[in-house]
């Protein structure tokens, strides 16, 4: 009806299934084969979800994910309906489901996930969220209620690492110290140590808060990254190595974006958490395609053209360094809109 309408309606079946059964969540998630993956976090969700996807599926797993972004409750609901089929039934080996940070608590207050990713935390929606502390409070409230899921955690970023105190069921990815050989000097969301409050030093800077980073006064420091990325060459592709308990692994994507590397690597890391052959994680990876608007790429009268949406500051920050990273000028049209 609302495609009819002219509309993507990707929610409407969502919101209907839970009026009708406000347990569908649950009784979704327990027709799910091996169980549930989902993906949080302010940037980088929707990419993370479908490369996570595109890596179980290259492992030979079948899937149901909400690919496009949907990632409120109905969201989440509309993607269990997609799967479900005219007649109720659900043929899915794993469910791979992106989830808006304030919809995280009642999310998994019906589902609790076999892996919990949690990419970084920044300024975003204040009109919704309010400051930072909320946000990251909202995700670690809900991890809280959680004991039984694995964490796979951004190890760069302090507000994300946090999450792992003092859990032993993490995994941490992040990038190796020099991977990134110039280093931004842009403001950071969040100087402070997240235990004691007092300033982090950083011995390296990756963008934003995210970095190899210390705290002085209590002595939480980044933690030691079980998958870390290496020796990144950027263009309009992006090649890398990934140094995990395997060995190491030449790794790479059909897109731009160094902040796209953090993606890859927290999708290889549920590569990693679930055993998966290493061939499937560098093969879903490799045919990894972008989302609308997720440096999405298209040609327009013979020439290349990228669009890519951005919500916040550092988003776009690592947006603009993607675009000058390549040789050659370019054209720039900003679409703002009146919120």
């Amino acid at each position: 009806m609302s495609r009819l309408r002219g509309t993507r309606g990707s929610t409407l079946p969502g919101r209907v299934a839970l009026w009708l059964c406000p347990a569908f969540l649950r009784l979704m998630a327990r027709r799910v084969r091996r169980g549930v993956v989902m993906v949080t976090g302010t940037n980088g969700k929707t990419t993370t979800n479908n490369m996570i996807a595109g890596v179980l599926e290259a492992a030979g797993f079948s899937i149901i994910a909400n690919r496009e972004g949907a990632n409120l409750v109905w969201g989440v609901a509309a993607a269990f309906v997609a799967g479900a089929g005219l007649f109720g039934g659900l043929d899915a080996d794993w469910a791979v489901l992106e989830v808006d940070e304030a919809s995280l608590p009642v999310v998994a207050g019906h589902i609790a996930p076999h892996l919990l990713v949690v990419t970084n935390f920044f300024r975003d929606q204040l009109d919704r969220y309010g400051e930072l502390d909320r946000t990251v409070d909202l995700v670690k409230r809900a991890v809280g209620r959680l004991p039984r899921t694995r964490l796979v955690l951004n190890a760069d970023d302090p507000l994300v690492a946090r999450l792992g105190q003092p859990s032993g069921r993490v995994l941490f990815f992040g990038m190796a110290s020099g991977s990134r050989p110039q280093t931004t000097a842009q403001a950071r969301e969040a100087r402070f140590c997240p235990l004691c409050g007092r300033e982090l030093i950083y011995r390296h800077y990756q963008y934003s808060q995210l970095g190899d980073w210390r705290c002085e006064g209590c002595g939480f420091a980044r933690p030691l990254a079980a998958v870390e990325g290496q020796a990144v060459a950027e263009g309009g592709s992006l090649h890398f190595r990934v140094r995990w308990p395997g060995g190491q692994t030449a790794v790479s994507l059909d897109l731009p974006g160094y902040y796209n590397v953090y993606n890859a690597l927290a999708a290889f890391g549920v590569g990693v958490a679930l055993d998966l052959p290493e061939s499937a994680m560098v093969e879903g990876l490799a045919r990894f395609r972008p989302a609308i608007g997720r440096m999405e790429r298209f040609t327009h009268q013979g020439r290349p053209v990228y669009l890519n949406l951005v919500k916040n500051p550092t988003g776009f920050n690592e947006a603009l360094a993607a675009m000058l990273g390549g040789a050659g000028t370019r054209d720039v049209f900003i679409a703002i809109n009146d919120n």
